[in-house]
């Protein structure tokens, strides 16, 4: 900054003495009396006051500059800096964990935990994580249903398999009692997931009714009552 200031203050030196000196030098060919005062005498008081500003504002400006080192080095400053950083992302950290429980991901709470402090996710500190969720007002019986809903879509579980996806630590992640919730809410009919499984067995991979009846029970964990419905109605 201080540069700066010198840098000006050198040339407005420069310039308005070159144009006073030309003043006088004009003024001296024009009025050249006995009794003026040499030319040279205005241009050095000139010149010494082009001086005197300067130096104020070299002064001034490294002042200015010393201050504000002070400022931003004051131990109230970093920690005002500090705090808003700090401030900031727990903001953050709260709006994230609300955008992974509301609509569109219908999460648990470990899920939102295991994503934002992964360095593969969000990468934030447990400490803060913790804090957004513990801010954070969310049914998460109703995400464990929402989720169940979305699970079972494009793929036809059976109970006991949708209930391993709910509760899978590396999956869902919901508790046993949210899953239990989801499973009686969900209103999903688990006969018809097990007749679209068995269909896609006998398309995919020509099974027989034999074949069907052992993957769907062993594989896909349907209970007997699904799989009876499933062989009894498929084509």
């Amino acid at each position: 900054m201080w540069i700066f200031f010198l840098f000006c203050w050198l040339l407005f030196s420069v310039i308005f003495l070159m144009t006073f000196i030309r003043w006088m030098t004009g003024k001296r060919q024009k009025h050249v009396t006995t009794n003026s005062m040499p030319g040279n005498i205005p241009a050095l008081f000139f010149f010494i006051g082009c001086v005197s500003f300067g130096f104020m504002a070299f002064t001034g400006a490294q002042a200015a500059t010393t201050s504000f080192n002070r400022l931003t080095n004051s131990p109230d400053f970093l920690t005002q800096q500090t705090t808003t950083t700090h401030t900031n992302t727990k903001v953050d950290a709260f709006a994230k964990a609300k955008i992974y429980a509301g609509e569109g991901f219908y999460m648990s709470k470990d899920a939102i935990f295991q994503q934002m402090t992964a360095k593969a996710g969000d990468n934030m500190s447990a400490a803060k994580v913790q804090a957004a969720l513990d801010k954070l007002n969310v049914d998460y019986n109703r995400n464990a249903t929402e989720s169940a809903k979305r699970y079972t879509k494009n793929t036809p579980l059976s109970e006991q398999g949708l209930l391993t996806d709910l509760t899978s630590p590396t999956f869902g992640a919901f508790t046993d009692a949210q899953a239990a919730y989801a499973l009686q809410h969900a209103q999903i009919d688990f006969n018809a997931n097990a007749l679209k499984k068995a269909q896609q067995l006998r398309h995919d991979f020509k099974y027989s009714n034999d074949d069907i009846r052992n993957s769907l029970k062993e594989n896909y964990l349907f209970n007997d009552q699904n799989i009876s419905y499933a062989l009894a109605h498929i084509k």
